[in-house]
Formats: C-alpha cells, structure tokens, sequence
C-alpha cells in the first residue's frame, strides 16, 4: 500500500498517478511494466517516486485495491432476495453491471486480469451465497463451508475467463453452473 506521504497529495495528483500507472499495468502487465516510465509519465522522478510507493508491487497493490474498489462500487451491495426467480434476476443484474463497468473502463478489465489471487469469498458472495441457502436454493447437507468455499472458487474462476474473454461467461450459463454445484439442478 502506498507511503504515508502518498496520502498527502491532492487528490487530484493521486488519482492521476494511478491512473497513469493502471495505464501502463494494462497495456505491458505487471512485469512488463516500468516504474521508472510510470514516474516520468506522472512527472516524478524515480527517487521522487519511493516517497510514495515501496516499489512497483506496491504501486500495483494499490492499483489493484483502488480498481476492485470502483468495480465493486458499480457491482453495489448484494441486497438478500425473497424469491427463487428474484435471486436470479438480481444475480443476472449483477453481472450486467460488473460487464458495463468493465466496457466503460477496459483498463480495469486488464489490470484485475493480471491480479488474480486467491479464491476467499469476499462480502458481496458470501451475502450471495448466504441469500441462495435461506432461499434453499443450497443442498448444504455435504457442508455450507466448502460450498461456500467452492462458490467463491468457481465465481474467482468464471471471473477469470470472462477478463480474459469478455462474452465467454453468459449470465445462464453462471446460473447452470451454481444451480448444479448447489444441488438443486
């Protein structure tokens, strides 16, 4: 994450310095992008830079944390559902917003397809997975725990296919793949 002293520029500076750093994480990737070009082209030196980032692992860290905090703003909150068919709208929603923020900021797209990481469910799919199993739409008889586990799995998995092609990943295709791992199809 970044040094303290980042914090302390203007908004405006941060927001810029991040930008043009996803920029260039999208365009050459994590390793292929320099710290030393990312600095000039946000009109630092590289000295300047390590003021305000460790290195280029933190410069990424706080990219990545900074681009799954907009998406997530454009995905919302999971609000629980009160009806089978409720639940798969509001899933089908979800995923249509997650697809128009990812189209509107292609960067973003690039930068969270090079920063997969582990597959612990986060807030917004164990609200999910919760909502599917007082729903009953779960068959928690071989354990909530590893289905829960397994949930976060294979949405972190269809994640990555859709990042890497976007369209591969239907919203019913989603669905055919939850209700099965579920138990109820």
């Amino acid at each position: 994450m970044p040094l303290p002293r980042f914090e302390r520029l203007p908004a405006q500076k941060r927001s810029e310095i991040l930008a043009i750093a996803r920029r260039h994480f999208a365009e050459q990737g994590r390793e292929g992008a320099a710290l030393l070009t990312v600095a000039q082209d946000a009109g630092l030196s590289r000295a300047a830079f390590y003021n305000y980032f460790d290195g280029k692992d933190d410069l990424f860290e706080t990219v990545r944390v900074e681009t799954i905090t907009r998406v997530g703003r454009a995905l919302g909150p999971w609000t629980p559902q009160r009806s089978t068919a409720a639940f798969w709208t509001a899933f089908a929603d979800a995923q249509r917003r997650l697809e128009a923020a990812l189209a509107e900021h292609p960067d973003d797209r690039a930068v969270l397809a090079t920063a997969r990481g582990g597959v612990e469910a986060d807030d917004w799919t164990r609200a999910v997975f919760d909502n599917a199993v007082a729903l009953g739409l779960v068959d928690t008889t071989v354990g909530a725990p590893l289905l829960a586990a397994i949930t976060a799995a294979t949405l972190v998995a269809a994640d990555g296919i859709e990042l890497a092609q976007p369209g591969s990943v239907p919203a019913d295709t989603l669905r055919a793949v939850l209700e099965r791992l579920w138990g109820t199809r």
